[in-house]
């Protein structure tokens, strides 16, 4: 953790989903930290009725699907057919880096991506398309 005070023997409680990445995790013990490490909540996939949905995507009248997690992406590709998304003139932003490669890894082609990994560097990466 680059710029942050040395943690060497902070205990951390880290709450997070049981789906989030060690990363956080491993990032605090590096620099020192005694780490309890607690998954929370866990995200469920919720199945709805989608194909007015699939008909807009592929009428083009919609824009901009964003993904602010993987876990967003994974939710919104199991009821949609990658193949729609990629055959329409839809546009896909990714909240960031994380986000954008398990999007990839699902043959979507990722269309912009936030330099700042929050909702409003989201809206600011879809805002500097019309620019």
């Amino acid at each position: 953790l680059i710029g942050f005070a040395n943690l060497k023997g902070k205990k951390i409680l880290l709450l997070r989903s049981q789906l989030a990445s060690n990363e956080l995790g491993e990032l605090l013990e590096q620099a020192g930290a005694q780490l309890d490490d607690v998954a929370v909540y866990t995200a469920v996939t919720e199945k709805s009725e989608s194909s007015r949905l699939k008909e807009k995507i592929a009428d083009s009248k919609i824009d901009w699907l964003t993904f602010a997690s993987p876990s967003s992406a994974k939710g919104f590709f199991a009821q949609i057919r990658s193949d729609l998304v990629n055959s329409s003139n839809v546009k896909v932003a990714s909240i960031g880096p994380v986000t954008s490669q398990h999007l990839k890894n699902l043959s979507i082609r990722v269309d912009v991506e936030a330099t700042e990994h929050t909702i409003d560097g989201l809206l600011a990466a879809i805002e500097g398309t019309y620019e």
